[in-house]
């Protein structure tokens, strides 16, 4: 019997049933699906953004929605091979579209390893609309160079949150609304590190770090473009490595494969590219927008 489930919080189990079928679409098609599972571990259990398919209490397809803005939605999707062509992405993302919409969300962005056939012939049937590519890049804790102790890096503070949010915005062209947006999700979070480049009293670069029990994910790397140029991004990264080192076996980070000189930043910090992601932009008024079959 087929069954589609939607949460709000995931429960062990199902993320155990979802790791599972993350490993069996891997080795299918030997490639590395991006799956963010610090995210799936810490849903904050007011929106539905997971959605699990069944056939007779086996998973058989999933549908992960990350929202980062209150615009668009990411997401993440497996079905198994053997399930593949039987209209299973179709249903789930009927529902996905239930759900968005319900949100006022009626742009998504889909993730894809870029060496998976199954991914990019689907969407193109979808008729989504290729966006950009990044790399996910690594790091084992035990490659990490030393970085002498700065005076101008420091922990970030809760009174900092407006001058940082001026910041991302300038760095990132987005508004001040969306860069708060974004923000607001992970600020107080104790499982998250803000850090803050200062000079002459003004914050001119910073960078965050999400931690799970074995990994770090870093990510908001930016420095004011008044400033650049000056090793000023190098010293937060070296810095913020060599403070958590001895803490997380693990540092991970997304970079756009068209932004070489933050590539190579992070080349020469000692991170190793791991896999690229295609992101694919698509709209729900598009005319391949799907209906409802389960």
């Amino acid at each position: 019997m087929l069954q589609l489930t939607k949460s709000k919080r995931l429960t062990e189990q199902k993320l155990q049933k979802i790791q599972e079928l993350h490993k069996i679409c891997n080795d299918y098609e030997k490639i590395n699906i991006a799956i963010n599972y610090y995210m799936l571990k810490n849903r904050p259990d007011i929106e539905i953004n997971d959605f699990l398919y069944y056939e007779d209490g086996k998973l058989i397809g999933y549908v992960g929605l990350f929202v980062y803005t209150g615009e668009e939605a990411e997401v993440s999707a497996l079905v198994h091979p053997h399930y593949r062509r039987k209209s299973i992405f179709k249903d789930l993302l009927y529902h996905v579209k239930q759900e968005l919409q319900r949100r006022k969300i009626e742009r998504i962005i889909f993730i894809a390893d870029a060496r998976s056939t199954s991914a990019m012939q689907t969407l193109q049937r979808l008729g989504a609309t290729y966006r950009h590519s990044t790399y996910r890049m690594q790091l084992d804790s035990t490659q990490i160079l030393q970085s002498s102790h700065s005076t101008v890096i420091s922990r970030a503070h809760p009174s900092d949150l407006d001058e940082w949010i001026h910041l991302e915005s300038k760095c990132f062209n987005e508004t001040e609304e969306e860069s708060r947006y974004h923000m607001q999700m992970f600020w107080n979070r104790t499982d998250h590190f803000h850090f803050k480049y200062v000079q002459n009293g003004k914050m001119i670069g910073k960078m965050s770090v999400g931690t799970d029990e074995k990994s770090a994910h870093i990510y908001g790397l930016c420095v004011d473009p008044d400033h650049q140029g000056k090793g000023i991004a190098k010293a937060l990264v070296l810095h913020i490595l060599s403070q958590l080192k001895d803490q997380y076996e693990i540092f991970t980070l997304e970079v756009e494969t068209n932004n070489a000189p933050a590539v190579g930043l992070y080349q020469k910090c000692g991170f190793q590219i791991l896999a690229k992601d295609d992101y694919y932009e698509f709209h729900f008024s598009s005319r391949g927008c799907p209906k409802r079959s389960l």
